[in-house]
């Protein structure tokens, strides 16, 4: 439900042709996208995602790993 909120609310970065899939190191081709938080109401939806989590469950800290466009 995230990726289909994301992609319907403008919320993923896009090709040059518009596309929004891209690849995932470990699955096949077209099976990922990215959030651009270039957009300030994208930021604010995956922030809100993440305070959820925090508040919900008590997480402190997250380390994101492997979010490089170029592996």
């Amino acid at each position: 439900p995230y990726f289909n909120f994301a992609r319907d609310n403008d919320f993923l970065v896009k090709s040059h042709s518009g596309d929004i899939t891209t690849n995932w190191w470990n699955g096949k081709n077209n099976t990922a996208a990215h959030v651009n938080f270039a957009k300030p109401a994208a930021l604010s939806w995956y922030r809100r995602k993440l305070e959820a989590i925090q508040n919900d469950f008590g997480v402190d800290i997250f380390k994101f790993d492997g979010g490089e466009t170029s592996w």
